[in-house]
């Protein structure tokens, strides 16, 4: 059984309600709190392993109770995941590097996404835990430094692939710099282990690789369904328009060409993350409204009996369930089935009335 104590912080009772209810489930045990000050509480109290944040609370926002955490140094190795409907500017990471390391769930969201910053946050904070102590990490460099100017960043983690170490090194580092979770490969066969392994939420990749061309990675890519999604930025020093478009024809959303500047990299990379975050968040809320309509078939079958108090008559229940295959014809035989029920009622009453006036 799994001892590990979550405290799940939001004002909105149903959120409250669904999250202590998945937790549950996964084996966690689960402590709630409505306000900043209850939460403040709960952790004097019961110190949890994991803290799921939400921003716009009664009494004081989220970062506010994130800051406080901080100030105090028995609290300050909880690790914190903010899950909030706001989306974290790029000011507000400026002015608080520390942000940049702090996993942010952005509703509505899966319940496998929330199952996947659990997990990981909390293996994180045990990693960190048993391993000896380390210098201290460098801040964020704030993308002034590079010259981008992004609005409101989507932060996740990015691929590049590429044979010299030295594109990876210099890549690895202004992406690393800005708040990104960096992971590399050097030929072609170890980018697809990697991405079949744990796909990433960008691919940076290059054409000239030792074994396999960029353009054949991108094409078993989107070969499949699972990696299809993923968007690639190809990167190379390829600059002839048919190299462009031959790229683009294999998947590719963008091409940057080498030598290449880090504001244009970052600022491209941003552009691709914000968009696969869109698309995401438009599927999450396409699954939301299947689900309340499935929701409204199940409560539109269930009302009748709810209504009388018993089961409603077998041959009529098909006819109150929504289905797209319902046509006029369904409906019209529902209604005959019903006025069949009524003849048949209403026959047999003037048949026992027939008879009472027979006796």
């Amino acid at each position: 059984m799994n001892t590990q104590i979550i405290l799940v912080v939001d004002d909105a009772l149903p959120n409250l309600h669904l999250l202590s209810v998945v937790l549950n489930r996964r084996g966690y045990r689960v402590v709630t709190a409505s306000s900043g000050a209850e939460a403040l509480h709960q952790v004097r109290q019961t110190p949890p392993n994991l803290i799921i944040l939400d921003m716009m609370l009664p009494d004081m926002d989220g970062f506010s109770v994130y800051q406080q955490l901080q100030a105090t140094p028995d609290q300050q190795a909880i690790p914190v995941i903010f899950a909030s409907a706001l989306t974290p500017t790029a000011t507000l990471r400026q002015q608080h590097p520390e942000l940049a390391h702090v996993p942010w769930l952005a509703k509505p969201f899966m319940i496998n996404d929330l199952v996947q910053y659990v997990e990981t946050a909390l293996q994180s904070a045990a990693a960190a835990a048993a391993a000896p102590p380390a210098a201290e990490q460098p801040k964020a460099i704030p993308p002034e430094a590079y010259g981008a100017d992004l609005a409101q960043p989507v932060w996740g983690t990015i691929l590049i692939v590429d044979d010299t170490p030295d594109n990876l090194n210099l890549l690895s580092r202004i992406l690393a710099d800005y708040g990104y979770t960096i992971r590399t490969a050097a030929t072609g066969a170890r980018a697809l282990r990697s991405i079949a392994s744990e796909p990433p939420d960008l691919i940076l990749l290059d054409i000239m690789l030792p074994d396999l061309s960029g353009y054949e990675i991108s094409k078993q890519l989107k070969h499949n369904t699972a990696t299809a999604p993923i968007p690639i930025i190809f990167i190379s020093a390829l600059d002839s328009l048919e190299d462009k478009l031959r790229a683009f024809q294999m998947g590719g959303v963008d091409y940057i060409t080498k030598p290449f500047q880090s504001a244009e990299v970052l600022a491209r990379v941003q552009t691709h993350l914000m968009l696969r975050d869109s698309v995401r968040q438009l599927e999450r809320r396409n699954q939301q409204l299947h689900l309340l309509n499935q929701i409204g078939a199940v409560g539109l079958q269930a009302a009748p009996a709810m209504i009388s108090g018993r089961a409603s008559c077998p041959c009529c229940i098909p006819c109150l369930k929504p289905k797209p295959s319902h046509s006029i014809a369904t409906m019209r035989s529902s209604t005959n089935c019903s006025q069949s029920v009524r003849r048949s009622i209403s026959g047999t009453n003037r048949r026992c009335s027939r008879r009472r006036a027979v006796r």
